[in-house]
């Protein structure tokens, strides 16, 4: 799929655009486990750190921390 627009139009000059859509549809669906995952290594990436708690007392703890 092919599609044309103006983007600037001149007495000297007419500036078009085109886009080419994909014409692929995706065949699988990520689990909600599988997007976790990748949201986290994306975050780790970014420079946050993953932590684990294990108790309410932990987690208030860190909340206090931040």
């Amino acid at each position: 799929m092919t599609n044309l627009s103006m983007m600037s139009e001149n007495d000297n000059s007419t500036v078009l655009t085109e886009y080419k859509g994909l014409n692929k549809r995706e065949s699988f669906y990520q689990s909600e486990d599988e997007l976790e995952k990748e949201l986290i290594k994306i975050l780790i990436e970014q420079g946050y750190e993953y932590i684990t708690v294990n108790s309410e007392t932990e987690f208030i703890t860190n909340l206090r921390k931040q």
